[in-house]
């Protein structure tokens, strides 16, 4: 609990420290809001970067974004990440299959102020939910055992980010977050000719997002 009451205190000292920070950089546009969808788009740009020899590194959750930019630059955003791989290996007497799927779901707030012409800097925090699975399977012959481990977690992830605007409809950014999380996890052991074992486990963590991610936003 101490470590999720510093995670939030975080989260709004960033938002207040870029309110006051806005106060001499930017005033209030008049107007109607404005929505901005983003897209996770590291592969593209990762694959641009290794043909000049240059790596990225971090990773973001969310393929896709929502943000509701209100007059005053303040932003309700939400994020989606689902992902699922299968994968099965053959041999001569056995087979073994792995299967993983996680989706992340996020929901929160920014304060975002213009510090130049074509750049934005956002803070706020996010409120975080996770579920994963993963199975491994693997027979051979008459003998077959399979692990299945479950775990859902939720927690609040202050942050701080960057956005460079190609022009008004069309932008790029990253950011960075401390995700703190308790989760709750599940793992489940079959074995042939065994009754079935299972385990439970909780625990909370603290893990840094470093703004190796780009995201594209279009916004309308």
């Amino acid at each position: 609990m101490r470590i999720v009451t510093i995670a939030f205190t975080l989260g709004l000292f960033s938002l207040s420290s870029l309110q006051t920070f806005s106060q001499t950089t930017e005033t209030a546009e008049s107007g109607k809001g404005q929505i901005m969808l983003g897209m996770n788009a590291t592969s593209f740009v990762k694959n641009f970067l290794s043909f000049n020899d240059v790596s990225t590194t971090g990773s973001s959750p969310f393929q896709f974004t929502f943000r509701y930019i209100t007059p005053s630059h303040f932003a309700f955003r939400a994020g989606l990440g689902v992902a699922a791989v299968n994968t099965e290996d053959k041999g001569d007497d056995d087979v073994t299959k792995n299967s993983i799927s996680t989706f992340d779901f996020s929901v929160g707030f920014e304060k975002r102020s213009l510090v130049a012409k074509r750049w934005t800097v956002f803070g706020g925090v996010d409120l975080l939910a996770t579920s994963d699975m993963s199975t491994n399977e693997n027979t051979s012959g008459d003998f077959k055992f399979k692990s299945t481990n479950k775990s859902n977690g939720g927690g609040v992830a202050p942050l701080f980010g960057i956005q460079f605007n190609i022009n008004d409809r069309i932008s790029l950014s990253t950011e960075t977050q401390l995700k703190v999380l308790y989760t709750k996890g599940k793992r489940t052991t079959e074995t042939t000719g065994s009754t079935p074992t299972s385990s439970e486990s909780t625990g909370v963590s603290a893990t840094p997002l470093l703004p190796g991610f780009i995201h594209f936003n279009v916004s309308f």
